[in-house]
């Protein structure tokens, strides 16, 4: 129900936020994202000779043992409308608070970062 769909869109935007990883950022991101938008992001690894884990080892050796500040996230005004949904996403770190509408999509029964498509 809507309950359930507010607490999986809450995780999802935590999730993509703060990630466990600098190394991990990329693949937390596209797991986490609908097809619009990880399906232009893996053609264009790919275009470059590019699996997702090369992608991460790259991060992995670029970045040594970065730290992620950790981004206070929270939702808002979470809309459901079928297989959509909207939410106002507000995060807060050392850079400051900001917010914006954020769009989900469920698929493979999973609510999923999105865009407007």
């Amino acid at each position: 129900g809507l309950v359930g769909s507010e607490l999986c869109i809450r995780a999802r935007s935590r999730l993509v936020t703060n990630p466990d990883s600098f190394a991990g950022w990329t693949r937390t991101i596209l797991d986490n994202s609908c097809a619009a938008i990880r399906d232009p992001a893996m053609q264009q690894f790919e275009s470059q000779g590019l699996t997702l884990d090369m992608v991460e080892e790259i991060m992995k050796n670029q970045s040594g043992d970065v730290d992620i500040p950790q981004t206070e996230v929270s939702v808002s005004d979470v809309r459901v409308d079928g297989d959509r949904a909207s939410a106002t996403v507000t995060t807060t770190n050392s850079g400051g608070t900001a917010s914006q509408v954020q769009l989900y999509a469920r698929e493979d029964g999973r609510w999923k970062v999105c865009t407007d498509q």
